[in-house]
């Protein structure tokens, strides 16, 4: 949960983003918002040259530009472009590496062969002289190859500490590429390849789809901003109701979804009621107005895998059940 003082930031950020959005007449997406918002919050210097640079420019263009520069720093091409530096990252620490280790074996040789040598020199007859001389020539050839082993030792050494952070870079971005920027949630991304997943391991599973009623007039008739903080909400019921092996993600606008490994189709659909129930006792207040929005609900569909479905079946069940649950009213959770 936000403290006081971080959802004041928050909220003054979003209102923002929003005005801004308004004064330039960029439609308010949540890719505008995203791109906006990261923009005043001054993340990434580079982010905010190219969103100034599309500011400047003519407003005609202004919504493909904010589009296409979501698409770079926060869609797939992200996802992309951040694999395309760790791997060129990586082809350039092993190039590195392999110079090293084949600088070492080199050395390690010269050393055999100088051994080698010397201790043909010593079989034969030699003086005090010579072998003084002998021994001054392998000396010097161990400090050579001593020092070449602790340059080696010294370039593994930061070796793995660039592939370390290049792992955390990785990381991070498949964190990204996978998680709702809004909720914190996992997004659609990560459902697909859970779901997948399940599929490969044979795993009985039970899919709901919930989705938050009327939506659309909380936006129009109190803001984004609003909507936004009743999303967030949501996804905090929905990660608090779901545990151990349970997953819930956003998939999209107020559309939700809850897989449930292990979970049969009475005890998916009584868990989610169970989260409609609590969604639907809260009296929401606007946080920028301080006027009443009211009580809300939740709509759903839930699914449980049979031995003939794909993905895609099991999926479009799911979503059928939801959309039956709309057309007879709202409010409720169908399951089939």
């Amino acid at each position: 949960m936000l403290d006081n003082q971080q959802y004041e930031n928050q909220l003054e950020l979003a209102q923002k983003a929003l005005a801004l959005a308004a004064d330039r007449r960029i439609p308010p997406t949540p890719a505008t918002f995203e791109v906006l918002s990261n923009h005043l919050a001054s993340v990434n210097p580079e982010l905010s040259e190219e969103v100034e640079s599309a500011l400047a420019g003519p407003v005609e263009s202004l919504a493909d530009k904010i589009a296409y520069i979501y698409d770079c720093w926060f869609g797939p091409q992200a996802l992309h472009k951040g694999l395309a530096k760790i791997q060129q990252g990586l082809n350039s620490e092993i190039a590195e590496m392999s110079v090293h280790v084949s600088d070492s074996l080199r050395g390690s040789s010269r050393l055999a062969a100088e051994m080698r040598e010397s201790i043909r020199d010593l079989a034969t007859q030699v003086t005090k002289e010579d072998i003084r001389t002998i021994c001054k020539g392998i000396t010097a050839s161990n400090k050579l190859h001593l020092v070449s082993a602790q340059s080696m030792s010294l370039q593994l050494e930061r070796t793995q500490h660039q592939l370390g952070e290049m792992q955390k870079e990785l990381t991070v971005l498949r964190k990204n590429a996978s998680t709702d920027h809004l909720t914190g949630l996992p997004n659609r991304r990560f459902l697909d390849e859970k779901i997948n997943a399940l599929f490969e391991n044979r795993t009985h599973f039970c899919l709901a789809i919930l989705d938050l009623d009327h939506f659309k007039q909380i936006n129009d008739n109190w803001g984004h901003s609003a909507g936004d903080n009743i999303l967030r909400r949501l996804g905090e019921m929905l990660r608090e109701n779901t545990k151990g092996k349970d997953t819930a993600c956003r998939i999209g606008g107020e559309e939700f979804a809850l897989i449930l490994p292990e979970t049969d189709l009475s005890g998916a659909k009584r868990l989610c009621e169970q989260i409609a129930a609590q969604f639907r006792e809260i009296n929401w207040i606007s946080q920028s107005t301080d006027e009443e929005i009211g009580m809300l609900s939740l709509s759903g569909g839930v699914s449980a895998l049979s031995p003939t479905d794909s993905p895609a079946t099991l999926f479009d069940r799911a979503d059928k059940l939801l959309y039956d649950a709309k057309a007879r009213g709202r409010d409720q959770i169908l399951a089939g």
